[in-house]
């Protein structure tokens, strides 16, 4: 067989699938039901709903449903002012960042220093107490917090 009947064959074979294809489609058009269809069915307790709620909505949405254009808006200009002036915002507190002096060489030197503001009564480990002293604690806190009896408002 020579590769022009070969081509021949080939061609022949895709027209075929082509056409028995396009027919088969064509078949399966006419069964397939669109969104569109205007068909209710009359037997349908709901149809008659269904036909008044399609007619009261048939000409939704129109123009003047939709929102407003907006107003009040920015221009560009102004949003590329205010852009520029976070700019320099940020510019400014880099600077400020910049300026602050970071103490990072001598961590036990800044541990000191802030042990030298702090109150060291407040700072105190609380002291190992017996079970009495606890107790005679918990009895003085208990009498602070009864209330005073009512006040007689007659």
């Amino acid at each position: 067989m020579t590769a022009v009947e070969m081509n021949a064959r080939l061609s022949k074979k895709i027209a075929l699938t082509t056409a028995g294809l396009t027919a088969g489609l064509a078949l399966l058009g006419g069964c397939v039901a669109t969104p569109f269809d205007t068909v209710t069915d009359e037997a349908s307790p709901v149809s008659a709903r269904v036909d008044a709620l399609v007619a009261a909505n048939r000409e939704y949405p129109r123009w003047e449903n939709f929102p407003p254009e907006p107003v009040g808006l920015p221009t560009a200009t102004q949003i590329a002012a205010e852009v520029s002036t976070l700019g320099v915002t940020q510019q400014a507190l880099s600077a400020e960042v910049d300026a602050i002096e970071w103490d990072t060489e001598d961590p036990a030197a800044l541990g000191a220093a802030i042990q030298s503001r702090v109150d060291q009564t407040l700072a105190a480990p609380i002291a190992v107490q017996t079970r009495e002293d606890i107790e005679a604690e918990a009895e003085r806190l208990r009498r602070r917090a009864t209330p005073p009896p009512p006040i007689d408002r007659d």
